[in-house]
């Protein structure tokens, strides 16, 4: 399986609760697509095919993360 090296930094004004999280340790968010980029809204939507790769890509990651410990 490919395992691209090349890490995208994605500015975004979505705190959560990353914001707290933050002053404890490092954090990353996964953002899926939404239909027009409406999010937080209502009117969000998303696709089942974009969950389906968000899903693949949180798993690739924890499966990553349990090797480095």
């Amino acid at each position: 399986m490919l395992v691209q090296k090349h890490l995208l930094s994605l500015p975004s004004g979505a705190g959560h609760d990353g914001v707290t999280l933050s002053e404890l340790t490092n954090i990353t968010m996964l953002f899926v697509r939404c239909h027009g980029g409406i999010s937080h809204n209502p009117a969000e939507s998303v696709t089942v095919e974009d969950v389906e790769v968000a899903i693949n890509v949180l798993e690739r990651f924890l499966s990553l993360l349990v090797t480095q410990f």
